[in-house]
């Protein structure tokens, strides 16, 4: 029993945010967990990262590692530290759950510089309205919506909903970067059409840049469209070509470059009732109503696999963002899924990033080779390389030599 209780105190804290808030995912609120903590630390003395939480701080210390994986429940947490101001992502690759379920595989939530910049709408009152409807469905999800559909896991006997197993999935946690991946194959729409199964992978380069990729892989060859959306908390939000971003000159704001194929288009959705409910969002804990809330929606769509990329980079209050800009490059061979892309950050330095889908194979990029899943190489304004991020894979190469960080690149 004991040991079971320790357990749940630990998930508790691993999976907050930095200021000690877990996140509002499923029919639960963003709740509080240092009152909590501190009747953990009267059970389990010993545990000085309990003690770090349940005196606000003050005695103990801080939760080692930052980043971490709860891979029977499918949650990824990926931080830089555990200042309050500190950057986090979470990541819902897990099953349904037994009860209380919404329909949210793949979600991610933001939180930087003190605040919930992408959100997990939460619970909402239960009553038989729309606004719990669509609070229950992927459509208030950071999510992909499939031909107009959501998810749909629910109607089946609850004990599919939960595992004796991990879920496949992928997590790598290195000093300077993290990596996930996992798949949603369950079905879309009321009849759970398989068509298509979307799978989200994310580069996290530390301290605050996350590079989110989505696969779409359909079974036919038919067209399909997709939604890829992102809720934010601002009260407004900006589009220009396939960036999004909202306002930080009075508190936080958040940058979202997209890319995509031929076609990808972005719009800010907010208050929206036709033809579907989007763009809205329980505030300050009321759950008994919704407000307008902005929403970045890609839009794009195609036959065959499709794979798009959100670089997405918190903004301090009243400072530039990380990204300026994103450029996609090519890849070779154009059989196999892959997007690559160089990312001009304001400090003048560059990273040059490619991923592709899992599986063997090398992926050409410009006149750079690599046979990693995901790779990120970071480059300062003198061309030399500062850091070589690799997922599953050992190397890259440009011009037949190996890199390493230190090397000179063009």
């Amino acid at each position: 029993y004991l040991a079971a209780l320790e357990r749940a105190y630990h998930y508790s804290l691993y999976v907050s945010f930095p200021d000690l808030r877990m996140p509002a995912v499923n029919d639960s609120g963003s709740f509080s967990i240092p009152s909590a903590m501190r009747d953990a630390h009267g059970f389990f003395p010993g545990r000085t990262d309990f003690e770090w939480a349940a005196t606000d701080r003050k005695s103990g210390e801080p939760p080692q590692p930052s980043s971490t994986a709860f891979p029977y429940a499918g949650h990824f947490v990926m931080r830089s530290g555990w200042d309050a101001n500190d950057p986090c992502l979470f990541f819902d690759g897990g099953p349904f759950g037994y009860g209380h379920q919404h329909e949210d595989k793949l979600n991610v939530i933001l939180y930087a510089h003190g605040r919930i910049l992408i959100a997990d709408p939460g619970n909402y009152q239960y009553d038989t309205s729309e606004w719990r409807r669509y609070m229950l469905s992927s459509w208030s999800h950071n999510t992909v919506i499939v031909d107009g559909m959501g998810q749909r896991q629910q109607g089946r006997p609850r004990e599919e909903y939960i595992v004796s197993e991990p879920l496949p999935h992928t997590w790598i946690s290195e000093q300077g970067f993290d990596y996930t991946s996992a798949a949603y194959d369950e079905g879309y729409g009321p009849e759970r059409d398989r068509t298509v199964t979307h799978r989200r992978s994310i580069l996290y380069i530390k301290p605050d840049l996350w590079i989110v990729t989505d696969l779409m892989i359909p079974s036919d060859e038919a067209d399909h469209h997709y939604e890829s959306a992102f809720h934010f908390t601002a009260d407004s939000a900006a589009a220009k070509a396939l960036r999004a971003q909202t306002p930080n000159l009075d508190g936080p704001g958040c940058t979202i470059h997209g890319l995509g194929p031929e076609g990808m288009a972005l719009r800010i959705a907010s208050g929206e009732t036709d033809p579907n409910l989007r763009g809205w969002m329980p505030k300050d804990g009321d759950i008994s109503c919704c407000h307008p809330a902005p929403t970045a929606i890609y839009h794009f769509g195609g036959c065959g696999t499709i794979i798009t990329s959100y670089v997405i980079a918190p903004i301090a209050p009243g400072a530039e963002g990380t990204a300026a800009s994103v450029t996609r490059l090519s890849t070779l061979p154009t059989d196999l899924a892959a997007i690559a892309g160089c990312i001009q950050l304001t400090d003048g330095r560059r990273i040059y990033f490619v991923q592709r889908e899992p599986g063997e194979g090398r992926i050409c990029v410009q006149d750079g080779e690599t046979d990693a899943e995901a790779a990120a190489i970071v480059v300062n304004e003198s061309g030399v390389i500062d850091a070589l991020h690799l997922a599953n894979g050992s190397a890259v190469r440009v011009g037949g030599q190996l890199l390493s960080a230190g090397d000179s690149i063009d």
